[in-house]
């Protein structure tokens, strides 16, 4: 059951969803991007390393899990109740993940989960920095 609200909602419903989800570029490089199905290889072996299943309860057993799950977060992103991206560099090598969970507009707050895979940790970013 919804409650009714005593204010306009913090992101109007709809909002998200009536466009794509964005790529979002950061200096150095950085580029946030959705997840897609050719990532699927290194998104399972990001699972395989124990700090990432350490934190995380689910683990994708196969490729064509890993692909499912991206088709997950694409409907999260339409039904606007989540948003995942792929954290790269220059939007092609994938450094990481990070997401937007338990999405509520009205309230405008979610959770955020994330891993950065080995070779990108404790870098610094910018590279260099």
């Amino acid at each position: 059951m919804r409650v009714p609200l005593s204010t306009p909602p913090a992101i109007p419903a709809g909002a998200l969803a009536a466009g794509a989800q964005p790529t979002l570029a950061a200096p150095g490089g950085l580029v946030l991007r959705p997840w897609e199905a050719s990532d699927a290889p290194v998104f399972l072996a990001a699972y395989r390393n124990p700090e990432i299943r350490h934190w995380h309860t689910r683990h994708p057993a196969s490729e064509s899990q890993v692909r499912a799950w991206f088709e997950g977060y694409h409907r999260a992103w339409a039904g606007e109740t989540g948003a995942s991206w792929a954290v790269t560099r220059d939007g092609v090598e994938v450094l990481g993940r990070i997401a937007l969970t338990s999405m509520d507009l009205d309230d405008g707050v979610a959770g955020c989960a994330y891993w950065v895979l080995p070779a990108a940790r404790r870098a610094g970013w910018p590279p260099g920095r």
